[in-house]
């Protein structure tokens, strides 16, 4: 889609935010809000992160190993969710999220642990708001990566 940020008919805005997660990892947080005077205003949210060592935008496999972990974490998440969203969920079960969870763009490291973001309308209705459901280091740590182990230590 064309956005016109200069549209006097519409409100729009584009953030970006930049930080670190741990030394090596630096996390591009961009913010989009949009507002064309419809039933109500749509923000959505997405990230990249960069390895700073290696000089490279972070992939799935930096953080883990195989697909091991997909189906595990598709189904935990999917239990918390249906907690948090009830009978706003939009999706059906666990098989929904593995496109949604298996990008980056859609995780925040923390020391808490790997939070998998979700904007309004991916997982559940508006008045739901943004899903987000955070799986602890603890928990993803059999599926970890060497790289991903040691970083995880150092989380912000």
């Amino acid at each position: 889609a064309n956005i016109n940020f200069n549209d006097p008919d519409s409100e729009d805005s584009l953030l970006i935010r930049v930080a670190s997660a741990s030394p090596d990892i630096v996390n591009a947080i961009q913010s989009f809000y949009i507002n064309g005077f419809g039933a109500h205003p749509v923000s959505t949210f997405t990230q990249s992160h960069f390895i700073k060592s290696k000089l490279k935008v972070l992939t799935v496999n930096d953080i883990f190993k195989g697909r091991d972990w997909i189906n595990p974490m598709s189904r935990l998440i999917f239990q918390n969710l249906k907690k948090q969203s009830g009978d706003m969920l939009l999706i059906n079960g666990a098989q929904d999220l593995i496109p949604l969870i298996s990008d980056p763009k859609s995780w925040n490291f923390s020391r808490a642990g790997l939070t998998f973001n979700f904007n309004v309308y991916e997982v559940a209705a508006y008045a739901a708001g943004p899903q987000e459901v955070t799986i602890s280091w603890q928990t993803l740590m059999p599926y970890l990566t060497d790289y991903a182990k040691t970083e995880v230590t150092r989380f912000y």
